[in-house]
């Protein structure tokens, strides 16, 4: 079994008791180098982990994509996964339209967020270029004005990796 898929295992084990928004660490793999993997139960898990990533950013559980002076490499570099996402966003949207969705909406809340404390820092510059790009390409009105967007998207993500009802 390779390393991503012995994390995803872990991740996926893991959700039985506490869903996505634990204080998981996601090691070091760099899951956008999977977004495009031939292999699909492998690219939905790497995606997968970006959403819970997000997920757990946004509910201030953890901090994935925060810099801290002096240990550049100790976390995930936003601009990396985000560039990663959007050149393969096309496909993840037809494949998986759940991940692609709430990874979308969290990515929106995030962006709009205002409450310093609450997640810790602001959104990372990742550079205006890569901010609008972001925004143009997600942040579409069907995809944010539908109802239970968050909680519906969340289920369907995890249909699409595979995870039964127990997981959710």
């Amino acid at each position: 079994m390779s390393e991503i898929e012995q994390h995803l295992e872990k991740l996926y084990d893991s959700m039985r008791w506490v869903g996505l928004a634990t204080g998981k660490n996601w090691s070091h793999i760099k899951f956008y180098e999977y977004f495009s993997s031939p292999e699909k139960h492998i690219r939905a898990g790497a995606i997968f982990s970006f959403y819970g990533m997000l997920i757990q950013w946004e509910s201030g559980s953890s901090f994935p994509f925060k810099v801290y002076d002096g240990q550049p490499d100790m976390f995930h570099k936003l601009d990396e996964y985000l560039s990663n996402f959007l050149e393969n966003a096309e496909e993840i949207a037809k494949e998986f339209p759940g991940l692609y969705c709430a990874i979308a909406t969290v990515l929106k809340k995030l962006d709009d967020m205002e409450d310093i404390e609450r997640v810790g820092y602001r959104f990372p510059d990742i550079g205006e270029e890569l901010r609008d790009r972001m925004r143009v390409t997600l942040f579409k009105d069907e995809i944010l004005n539908s109802p239970d967007a968050s909680s519906n998207y969340y289920n369907q993500a995890c249909e699409e990796v595979g995870l039964s009802k127990e997981y959710r």
